[in-house]
């Protein structure tokens, strides 16, 4: 073969190649770029769709552009209560959790690796009795059975409200470990006389006509994040508190809106979740610099006396240092 038609031979199979290269080009580029690109590191939310607290702040910022303008990358995932939340953290399959301070004090006695960076916001727990009794006092429960999952919020305080009020709660009451997706067929079944846990059930027993509020306490939530992520990225757990910060205010401005997402995104429908009682301050904030995510000194005798209860009934492993594992430098000011 001569020269010539060497190049012309050569020349042909470079059009076409070039050729197909577009074509797979056109379907499948070679370099591309999706909107996630410039974003950093993957960060998995543990946040709870059956409540509240956790549930508004989550769907706010995973239906608004703050996550995505402060450069972060966001996968959100949903449990039914905190235990799981743990069993979670526990194994590497989230990074962050959006929970209440008994089951990060939990996660703390099993792992070192953690660390609150955060208040995520003030709720209310309280202990309901069956709406066909006659009870008007704590020390009334003697001799009936109360639903409360352990190693949950309401545990250690329950605990103590027997005590106070004069019972023995491993003797002179039944406490039944069942997860509060059950309280209310528990109740209508006639399974317990009484349930602790916080919204949305106290408003749907109450509701319903299933239950009434005995009484009701004050509790905190926190944000609490892996420390090796936290020592690997700290920038990024900055901005992921003010993405958070960002969507409070959003939504004390646009609630409404929020409410309207709940049916898609959690286990509400619209017309509950308008009548569930927030109590966190950033809910209601006028104005942008209004949202804090401190924790008072106050609290922390608090959170150490849950730590200390949970430890000396058998429930964790390993006492807890409440202080040691709070860092709130990364809190936007």
């Amino acid at each position: 073969m001569d020269n010539k038609n060497k190049y012309l031979i050569l020349g042909i199979v470079c059009v076409f190649g070039i050729i197909g290269l577009f074509i797979i080009s056109s379907v499948t580029p070679l370099f591309a770029l999706t909107s996630d690109d410039n974003l950093g590191p993957e960060i998995r939310l543990a946040w709870m769709n059956s409540w509240a607290e956790s549930a508004l702040p989550a769907i706010t910022m995973k239906n608004t552009d703050f996550v995505k303008n402060n450069g972060l990358n966001i996968e959100y995932i949903g449990f039914q209560y905190g235990p799981p939340m743990v069993e979670a953290a526990i194994v590497g399959e989230v990074d962050v959790l959006f929970v209440g301070i008994l089951p990060s004090l939990s996660l703390l006695s099993k792992s070192d690796d953690w660390v609150i960076v955060g208040r995520l916001g003030y709720f209310q727990n309280s202990l309901m009795v069956r709406s066909d009794l006659n009870i008007n006092s704590i020390s009334e429960l003697k001799g009936k059975k109360i639903a409360l999952p352990v190693t949950t919020g309401p545990h250690p305080v329950v605990y103590k409200l027997l005590q106070d009020n004069g019972l023995d709660p491993k003797k002179d009451v039944t406490l039944l470990n069942i997860k509060p997706s059950d309280h209310g067929v528990a109740f209508e079944t006639k399974q317990i006389d009484a349930s602790s846990w916080g919204e949305p059930l106290t408003t749907i027993f109450t509701k319903k006509g299933l239950a009434y509020v005995l009484t009701k306490w004050d509790d905190i939530a926190v944000v609490i994040f892996k420390k090796s992520f936290v020592e690997k990225h700290p920038e990024e757990i900055k901005l992921f508190l003010e993405s958070l910060k960002e969507s409070f205010y959003y939504f004390s401005q646009n609630s409404d809106e929020i409410f309207k997402l709940a049916p898609e995104e959690t286990v509400f429908d619209y017309d509950l979740i308008k009548e569930i009682k927030l109590v966190e301050p950033n809910y209601f904030a006028k104005d942008l610099k209004e949202i804090n995510f401190d924790i008072p000194e106050s609290w922390l005798p608090i959170m150490q006396y849950k730590a200390d209860f949970e430890y000396n009934e058998g429930f964790f492993t390993k006492l807890v240092d409440v202080n040691k594992h709070i860092d709130l430098s990364f809190v936007p000011e």
